[in-house]
């Protein structure tokens, strides 16, 4: 449990990170690789709704507008606090 709670704190958070500026810079292939990196990590840990939020960004990394894009890196961010705050309970 303290090792998933770790990896979810630490190293997703980084790598919601890096795409959030993947997503400010216009990298859509940044952003198309760390979803699908995070997507995999997540299924991993067993962090469904980061997993399902990770797939929809890399399916819409290609034709969605910018605007779109940082709301569903935002929306990243969100089931990321959820979930770490459901692991601390």
């Amino acid at each position: 449990h303290s090792l998933v709670l770790r990896l979810l704190s630490q190293e997703i958070a980084g790598q919601i990170q890096s795409l959030a500026r993947a997503a400010a810079a216009g990298d859509r292939a940044a952003l198309v690789r760390g979803a699908h990196k995070l997507r995999g990590g997540c299924g991993q840990l067993g962090a469904r709704a980061l997993a399902e939020a990770s797939a929809e960004l890399e399916h819409e990394a290609h034709q969605a507008a910018p605007g779109e894009l940082a709301r569903r890196v935002a929306w990243l961010h969100e089931c990321h606090r959820a979930t770490l705050e459901l692991l601390r309970q």
